[in-house]
């Protein structure tokens, strides 16, 4: 954990922006009954100063950009410590995974429950649309046609705009668009 957390630092005073003592004992903190004091301390003026969110882009660009930096035994002394730290319940492992793609979390959040019953609304109206747009009522098989073509659309507008403008900044906006419409949710 020293190697990454030495790292981090280094890459953001490379940046111009070293870190504060806050934000760099925030990297060493782990929730738990042995969790020493400084720690608590410094978690409890990390959560009424800075914002978590914006701290964890952050570090996890940081890795990103140290860990592209590295070359020879620094890659295998991140990929070490990496290793280390994997199924850890520290903080920074949680950013960690974050920056390098791992630890995905597959449960159903709030706004995809929204997307799917959006979607289930909108295959929904399909059989009507059909029948609206061509004066008849619809068979199953142009119904069907035009759910299939309806979802093969989206999905690949949703790819290729992922692709294009990169899937942090697409999933950011669909984020904010869904908060628009809906609020954030309360913590």
């Amino acid at each position: 954990m020293a190697f990454i957390t030495g790292e981090v630092a280094d890459e953001a005073a490379r940046a111009g922006a070293p870190l504060t003592d806050v934000e760099r004992r925030m990297l060493y903190f782990c929730e738990g009954p042995r969790t020493p004091a400084n720690l608590i301390e410094a978690a409890e003026t990390f959560e009424r100063e800075y914002g978590e969110k914006e701290y964890e882009r952050r570090i996890a660009a940081l890795i990103r950009g140290a860990r592209k930096r590295a070359d020879g035994d620094k890659k295998a002394m991140w990929s070490e410590a990496i290793a280390r730290l994997e199924n850890s319940d520290n903080y920074l492992c949680v950013i960690l995974n974050d920056a390098i793609g791992r630890g995905a979390d597959l449960r159903l959040s709030w706004r995809g429950g929204v997307a799917v019953v959006s979607l289930l609304v909108c295959l929904a109206a399909v059989p009507s649309l059909v029948s609206w747009f061509r004066g008849h009522p619809a068979g199953n098989d142009e119904v069907f046609f035009f759910e299939w073509a309806a979802m093969m659309t989206a999905a690949l507008t949703y790819g290729a705009c992922r692709w294009v403008f990169g899937a942090r900044r697409v999933d950011g906006f669909i984020d904010r668009i869904i908060d628009a419409i809906f609020g954030a949710p309360k913590k």
